[in-house]
């Protein structure tokens, strides 16, 4: 979740909601017609220390876990997930602040198990992070007009220098530092259906 400051002394909590499986989603601004996750958004005032507003603002997405706020004033939130019901599900959704998501994946930024991200302000430049184990890759998403993601842009995954399959999950001295190289992702979104992912909560789970 994020908080952003909207004046008047009151801030806007966009937050996360981690759910698996088939449900029926939650509001009319939806993606998957078939699945529940999503984000809601609350409103405080922060002098009164109330709150004084709350409402649905994305739908239709599966295990949203984690995601990252952007300079611009919105929440990109993440599915933490590769599942494929009538619809793929491994994607980024941006949430503005102000009001209702827009139910679009923004596909360049790639389909995959997403975990956080964060945005460089002075490049535009958003770092992701997936969450697959000990196959997650740290990957650099390039946009074509910067603020605009919807507009598409250029995915590249990290790679050392001269090491085939390097975990960075071993243990190295602080201080540690690595040559690497941008690998571009030729293919960011594959829409087909993966190996089918038994979900908690599923209709479909033994």
């Amino acid at each position: 979740m994020a908080t952003f400051d909207v004046g008047n002394g009151r801030t806007r909590l966009v937050r996360n909601h981690e759910l698996d499986g088939l449900r029926t989603p939650f509001t009319d601004a939806r993606y998957d017609p078939g699945t529940g996750g999503g984000t809601t958004t609350l409103e405080f005032h922060t002098h009164k220390g109330e709150l004084v507003g709350s409402w649905p603002s994305l739908s239709g997405t599966v295990r949203n876990c984690a995601g990252g706020r952007t300079p611009w004033g919105s929440w990109l939130t993440c599915e933490e997930t590769n599942f494929f019901s009538t619809m793929p599900h491994g994607y980024i959704f941006e949430v503005p602040v102000d009001g209702m998501g827009l139910p679009t994946p923004l596909r360049a930024m790639g389909r995959f198990s997403h975990e956080a991200v964060a945005v460089d302000p002075a490049t535009g430049y958003v770092y992701e992070t997936e969450d697959a184990g000990t196959s997650s890759g740290f990957y650099r998403f390039v946009a074509a007009a910067p603020g605009n993601l919807a507009a598409g842009g250029a995915l590249s995954m990290l790679k050392l220098k001269n090491v085939s399959l390097a975990s960075l999950g071993a243990s190295y001295p602080n201080g540690t530092t690595f040559d690497v190289d941008w690998v571009p992702i030729a293919n960011p979104d594959n829409p087909a259906s993966n190996s089918p992912e038994i979900l908690c909560g599923s209709r479909d789970a033994p």
